[in-house]
Formats: structure tokens, sequence, C-alpha cells
């Protein structure tokens, strides 16, 4: 035994020890713990930790784990809670651990700095949950938190520059560490100013998963690949490091951005209008074309002519001017107005930009071994984002440019779940299902039906075809099922202009795999693989087509009707063949819209009970700028009492607690309350469409729904109605 110990440890197995060690002495508590938390789930079902889900996940780190680990870091943190540990004493060990994992990577010991920084993150955790169970929690603890975790990651950045101080890495570390203080300081600034700044995908627990784990395990690979160099040059730390570089000043930027737009809705921003005519896509065409003919100018001048790089990069900007100029004024902005006054204008943008690119490349090449046709790239690329593009649309053509905004290019599955979100829509003749699709490029037509069944299960459902993204008339189909004491369950298809259609006979409507028809009775199947949801609502139910809103925006329109306010229903569920019937109410609405969610309202509130005797339904949208518009309908099957709404509060719970809501609401009949109960679902397509989403966040915002079973009540009055209620923001703020 102690001959096989003394192999371990041999000089040869030292860095594997050092990576792997902290994970076997580690691992029989994550282990079991994991066991235990896969035994708890079969058992009771899934964990949610009411904070988790408050802030939501990112593309890098999901829901599903961060879950896991609150639950099996909860018995250390409610271990030091009841032996009464000061929170500040755990922020304090925090930033002494990260202090010592700094200077483990700066002597070189990146297994033992990875593991203590990942530690020191484990304690950054615990300490927020001990102050909140102790009772502790206040603004003095949170500045201290916060501000100490700026040292702990100054000390690790600050290792790593150490270790590679005579390495081109260096400026990769500095650029990370600029951009890990950037993210935390641009949310402080916007939340200084009123607007709440949680986007974003590289936020700190992100940062430091991944500088933790290239770290620990880099010596790993060097063993692998190079054993027994005296100065291993850790691949993986350096492309943690590398992608930290990247991604840290994008998601300040980013988040810069979502500041810029909330405190000023009407300024435009980088990525405003990212297709279509005026749009980024076109101008980037125009740009590439301008470039390669810049390039190739470049090329020659430095290749063959022997040119100095200024001078050459000075030469090309003219002529890629000259070639930007008259693409960008025929086809990329289809400009009519005067070409002398905009030549002047673009003159100017030519000029300044030709300064630029030559003053960039010319300090680049102040670096020694740096290339001039890289420098030019580098240059040329961010010259066009910050300097080009925004003048020519704000300044150059703004006058010739007179069509509307255009919608993000985003996959066009994301941005039909972003146009569900609005349910806009316009009531039209008969046939109900057949859709009257316009040409605008946020054109977006949408039927909804949800399904309340007697068990708890929720079923939503939305047919809809939209213009939005590459391709005009794409259809799309979308189900989310929640079942009592299981996940929700969400599926989603998009199907091309030529493969959908609209049937006469019995006003069917088919969507790929999924179709309603009107019949009586509505019947509506939506098949995504094996899984199947199939529900009819009554044949007696009405098909009434009532007004739901209607508002003409300056260049668009929103309008919606409710074609059956309740009705009893049938719903089966098909899952690996096994078929689930329930009875239960449902609902069905129909909408069409000529803008996107975030024109139209800065929230919306939907409560809809559809069972029992009385029904009653609920709309109100927060529009951008003005007063609230929204009803309450009583017995909206029957003799209907409609109330209006003239006021509107949602009122929240605190930061870091569960996410529930309690909506006031002023009518002209009295004043009634919604109180959230039980989250059934939170959806938010942008956060879905992973790193995409987050890059155009900025620019089409981040939309969440948070749909909920909630209580309605009115004020002096001892009923109260059970129903679902759908908060959604157009930009939700608080989304991590």
């Amino acid at each position: 035994m102690p001959a096989l110990l003394e192999s371990w440890f041999a000089p040869e197995h030292r860095p594997f020890v050092a990576a792997l060690g902290p994970i076997l002495l580690l691992g029989s508590y994550f282990f079991v713990g994991l066991l235990l938390y896969l035994l708890r789930r079969v058992r009771r079902g899934r964990f949610e930790d009411s904070e988790i889900t408050a802030r939501g996940s990112t593309a890098l780190i999901g829901m599903a784990p961060r879950h896991y680990f609150a639950w099996v870091m909860s018995p250390l943190w409610k271990g030091l809670a009841k032996l009464a540990v000061p929170p500040n004493a755990i922020t304090t060990l925090s930033v002494l651990i990260a202090m010592a994992a700094g200077v483990a990577l700066a002597a070189g010991h990146f297994a033992l700095g990875g593991w203590l920084y990942l530690f020191a993150g484990a304690c950054d955790f615990i300490d927020g949950r001990l102050a909140r169970a102790s009772g502790a929690a206040s603004p003095a603890g949170a500045a201290f938190d916060s501000v100490l975790d700026r040292y702990a990651e100054s000390a690790v950045f600050i290792g790593l520059a150490w270790y590679f101080r005579d390495s081109w890495v260096l400026l990769a570390v500095l650029v990370a560490l600029c951009g890990s203080h950037l993210v935390p300081y641009v949310r402080a600034r916007g939340e200084g100013l009123g607007v709440e700044v949680k986007v974003g995908t590289m936020q700190r627990p992100e940062r430091l998963v991944i500088i933790g784990l290239t770290a620990a395990f880099s010596p790993l690979v060097e063993a692998l690949i190079d054993p027994g160099a005296l100065a291993p040059v850790h691949r993986l730390a350096i492309l943690g490091v590398l992608l930290l570089a990247v991604t840290t000043p994008l998601t300040a930027l980013f988040r810069l951005f979502h500041v810029m737009s909330a405190l000023n809705p009407a300024q435009p921003q980088l990525l405003h209008r990212p297709a279509g005519v005026g749009g980024i896509g076109r101008n980037l065409v125009s740009a590439v074309i301008a470039t390669a003919s810049d390039f190739a100018l470049v090329y020659v001048l430095i290749e063959q002519m022997a040119f100095s790089a200024w001078l050459s990069t000075l030469l090309g900007c003219v002529l890629g001017g000259i070639v930007n100029f008259l693409i960008n004024r025929i086809w990329a902005f289809e400009s009519r107005a005067p070409a002398l006054g905009q030549a002047a204008r673009y003159t100017f943008v030519s000029a300044s930009n030709a300064l630029l690119n030559a003053g960039g490349v010319g300090a680049l090449m102040l670096l020694p071994g740096f290339h001039p046709l890289v420098a030019w790239w580098i240059v040329r690329g961010l010259t066009f984002l910050t300097w080009n593009y925004p003048l020519h649309r704000d300044y150059v053509y703004v006058q010739a440019n007179a069509s509307p905004p255009h919608t993000s290019s985003l996959p066009v599955a994301s941005m039909l779940l972003l146009v569900f979100l609005s349910t806009p829509s316009e009531a039209e003749a008969s046939p109900v299902f057949r859709p009257n699709v316009l040409e605008s490029e946020t054109f977006a037509e949408t039927f909804s039906f949800f399904v309340d069944a007697s068990d708890g299960t929720y079923v939503h459902a939305q047919l809809g075809v939209s213009n939005i993204g590459p391709g005009d008339g794409k259809g799309g189909c979308r189900v989310l099922v929640v079942r009592p004491g299981r996940e929700a369950e969400s599926r989603s298809s998009v199907v091309d202009s030529e493969a959908w259609r609209h049937e006469s006979k019995g006003d069917r409507l088919v969507m790929g795999a999924c179709h309603a028809s009107l019949g009586p009775p509505l019947e509506v199947e939506l098949r995504h693989g094996d899984e199947v949801v199939r529900f009819e609502l009554d044949a007696n139910a009405e098909l009434m087509r009532r007004p739901a809103m209607s508002t003409r925006l300056e260049k668009g329109f929103f309008e919606s009707e409710i074609l059956i306010p309740a009705a009893a229903a049938k719903l089966e569920l098909i899952s690996a063949g096994k078929s689930t019937k329930l009875t239960g109410h449902g609902y069905a609405d129909h909408s069409r819209s000529q803008a996107m969610p975030r024109e139209l309202a800065k929230g919306w509130v939907r409560f809809r009970k559809v069972a029992g005797e009385e029904p009653l339904l609920l709309l109100a949208r927060n529009p951008p700028s003005g007063a609230v518009q929204g009803w309450l309908r009583l017995n909206p099957t029957g003799k209907q009492r409609e109330l209006k709404i003239k006021r509107m509060q949602i009122r929240e719970g605190p930061s870091g607690a569960p996410r529930a809501f309690r909506i006031l609401l002023d009518t002209d009949g009295g004043q009634w309350r919604i109180t959230s109960r039980t989250l059934l679902r939170r959806h938010a397509p942008i956060e879905e469409e992973g790193l995409l989403g987050r890059m155009v966040s900025s620019v089409i915002g981040n939309p969440v729904t948070h749909v909920y079973r909630a209580t309605l009540e009115e004020k002096g009055s001892s009923e109260k109605h059970e129903g679902i209620l759908e908060v959604s923001f157009s930009d939700d703020k608080r989304s991590d």
C-alpha cells in the first residue's frame, strides 16, 4: 500500500493528482448528493429553488444544474445559519481564498489555483443565502459583497497576468479583466439610473466556472501533450482566458445598449433595423463589396508595390468609399433624396472613417510583429460597427429612408415565439382560420387556444404565420403542457410558406403536422414526433368573434378578437404510445399585428377564468407611453358586464425572492387585485435561442412571459376567482 501511494505521488503523476485529486475528495459529497437529488426528484417531483428560478439561466449554465447546485449546497449554508456564522465572514473568506488562488496561478500551480477559485465561488454563493436565511441581508452587506467580488476576481486575473507576463496571453488576460469589471459596472450604472440590467451571457457565475475549470484541468492537458515541461503553456487555461476576452466586452456592450434603449427608447441603437431596407444586413453587403475593392487595392499596394501600411489603407478607403456610396444610395437605403447633400455628408463620414482606419492601423503597427493585413481587418471591423453604419443610417441617409424599421433576423422559430407573446389580432370575415398575410416584414397572425383541465393540467397551443426573419409567410406551431408535479413541456416547429394551407371544408388550418378546424366542435391537434396533444371545445359553444383590443401605431397596427371565451373541453395527451384523457374548460382567440411586442407594450397582463358558471376575462397592456389600456369582462359568455381599467400597478416580490406578482387594478366599477400563486411556466424565447438570442437581446429586448395559477378579488367582496394569469414583459429587466 505505501508503495502504491508513493507511485501516485511520483513526479510524472503529480499533474494528474493535482487536477483529479479534488474531484476524488469532493466527489463523494457531490456524487452522493446527485444520487439523493435524483431520488428526491423521482419521489417528490422536480426540485425548484425560488431564487434560481427568479434569476433565470443562461446559455452556458442552464436551469437544471443551477437547481441541483442550490439543492446540494443547502445543507452547508443551513448548517452555518444554525451556528450563527456572520455572512460577512464568509464573504471575507471567499476573497481570501480567491487571493490564494491568484498567488497559486502566479506561481504556476494552476490546478490548485483553479480549485481554490471554484471554492471561493461556492463561498460567494453561500454568503448571500446565509444572509437571507439569518435575516442579516442589508444594503450594506450587499455593497460589501459586491466590492469584495471585484477584489476576488481581480486577484485571479492578476495571478494569470503575472504568469503570462512574457507572453501575448497577457493582453488577453488584461482584456478579460477589463471586460469582467465592465459587466457589473454597466449593471450598477444602469440600476443607479433606474434601469434593471441582468441581460448578457457572461455573468459572474459563468466567468468563475470557466476560469476555475480551465485552470484546474490545464495541468492535466499539459501532462498529456507535453509531459515534463518546466514551464507549461497551459493551453486549456489560455482558451478560457480568450473566451472571456471576447465575450465579456460584448456582454458589457449589450448591457450598455439595453440601458440606453430603456432610458431613451426613441434613440437609434447600434443594431437597429438589422434587416431589409436601411438595415445592417444590406449595409453589410454593401460594405463587403466595397471592402473587397478596398482590400484588393491595399493588397496590391502593400504586397506588390511596397507602399506603407497607413498610406495604402488611406487610398483603399477612398476607393471603397466611392463604391459603398453608390451601392448604399441605390440599393441598401433606396434613397431618393438629392444626391449632392448626401454626397457631402457621406464625404465627411468617409473622410473621418479613412482617418480612423489609417490611425488605427498605424497604432497597431507600433506593436512589434503585428502583420499589417491583420491590423487592417481588426480596425476595419471596429470602425464599421461603431462609426460607419450608425452614421450612414442616422445621418447620411436618414432623410431619404422613410421606410419603417424592420425586425431582427433571428431564426424564424424564435421570432414566431416573440410574436406569440404579444397575442395581437384582427377580426376578419369568415372563414375564421384562414390567415390573411400582409406584405409587411413585421406582420404576424396567430390563433391561440388553451385548456385548463380538471386535474390541474394546463395546455396552451398556438398556430401562426409570420413574415419576420428570412422568408415570407412561414408558419409556426407551438404547444406548452404543464402537468401537476411535472416540469413544463414545450415543443415548437416552423414550416415554409408552401408547407401550410387552409382548407375551406371545415374551415381547417393545416400547419405541417398540426391543424385546427372550426367544426363544430372546434378541434386542435398538434404533433411533434411521437408527442400528440389533441383537444376540442364544446360543439354548443358560441363562436363570438368579439373584439378584444385595437390599436393603430405610427407604422403598424395591433388588433385582437376573442373567438370562444369559455367552453367545456376534452383533452387527450399521447406520449410514448400512452394516452391520457382529461376534461376541463378552454378558450380561443385570434390575433394579427404589424408591430413588434416592444412597440405595443412594456408589459401585458391577461387573466382568464374559464371554469364555472361565471367565467371572466381580463386583458390589459401598459404601452411604451401613455395610460394603460384594458378591460375586465364578467360572464363574457352570457349577459356581459365590462369594466374599463383606468390604472394598473404590477408589483413583484423583492429582488432575490421568488418572482411573484400582485397586480392592482383601478376600474370604473371598483378596485380589483390579482395575486399569483403557483408558477406554471416561465417562457423566454430569447434565452432559449442561446448565444444568438443574447446577441440580439439589446435590439428587440428580452421578452418573457410568466404563467401562474392566480386569484382575482374585488375590493370589498369575499368572492375569489381562480384562473390563469399571464404576465408578459417585452423586455424583462430582472431576467439574467
